[in-house]
């Protein structure tokens, strides 16, 4: 039986998350500041948001959520800390504050200060989600696999509003991608990426940037005000391609 919890405060909420008893947390609604990373680098948690709202502080140079490794290599699944897998976001509002920080976080230069960065994790879902105001990248995930993003938004970002790089089976259904500095969806040697019914509305670079992936799909999604085209394809293969 999944154990729950429900918080109301900051501290609360990185006691559950550190508890690996804890597999279903409950933000109470409100404003919760961070002055750190929430690290989820654990297997099995679901949280739900409520609308809740997390932000970053000012000058805490670390994306807002981070999943998975924070290490430059790939971690050993033969750990108890290797590949974290089945982590469930559902109903955040996430601030990264990009007035107020920098690009590189504190952990290196592979990891930016994105709003929700997951890193070497697998079966990742975000569902109704808002990812926002980051200094990088809304929503980025790096060699990982079965990443679900549904009816999430991902706006005014200083880079991308969601940025795949190096992953496999990358499912993005439902959401709106507008209003970023630079593309609102970049997909950098992924394979089988399904795109359908997304929003893309004035960004400022790409609707869709692509280079060196293969199988992808891109159907039924509506794409207008970019400063160049819709899609940008380099050294990749689209299996299906359909524009409304």
């Amino acid at each position: 039986m999944s154990t729950t919890a429900t918080v109301s405060t900051v501290d609360d909420l990185f006691l559950a998350v550190a508890n690996p008893k804890i597999q279903i947390i409950c933000l109470n609604a409100g404003i919760y500041r961070l002055t750190r990373p929430l690290i989820i680098a654990r297997s099995n948690l679901t949280i739900f948001g409520g609308n809740a709202k997390l932000v970053i502080e000012s000058n805490i140079n670390y994306p807002v959520i981070h999943i998975g490794s924070t290490k430059l290599r790939k971690p050993s699944t033969s750990t108890i800390n290797g590949i974290v897998r089945n982590v469930t976001l559902h109903n955040l509002f996430v601030d990264g504050n990009k007035t107020n920080a920098v690009e590189n976080s504190d952990f290196g230069y592979w990891i930016k200060n994105n709003a929700i960065s997951i890193r070497f994790a697998q079966n990742i879902s975000l569902v109704d989600c808002h990812a926002n105001n980051s200094r990088s990248g809304g929503i980025v995930a790096a060699m990982s696999q079965d990443i679900f993003i549904k009816n999430c938004q991902s706006d005014q970002n200083a880079y991308d509003g969601v940025a795949p790089y190096r992953c496999t089976n990358v499912m993005i259904f439902g959401c709106g991608l507008n209003g970023n500095v630079y593309s609102g969806l970049s997909i950098e040697q992924c394979r089988q990426v399904y795109v359908c019914g997304c929003r893309f509305a004035n960004n400022a670079d790409w609707c869709v940037f692509m280079r060196r992936s293969t199988d992808i799909f891109v159907v039924n999604n509506t794409m207008s005000s970019s400063e160049n085209r819709s899609i940008f394809s380099s050294k990749s293969k689209f299996s299906e391609v359909s524009l409304k």
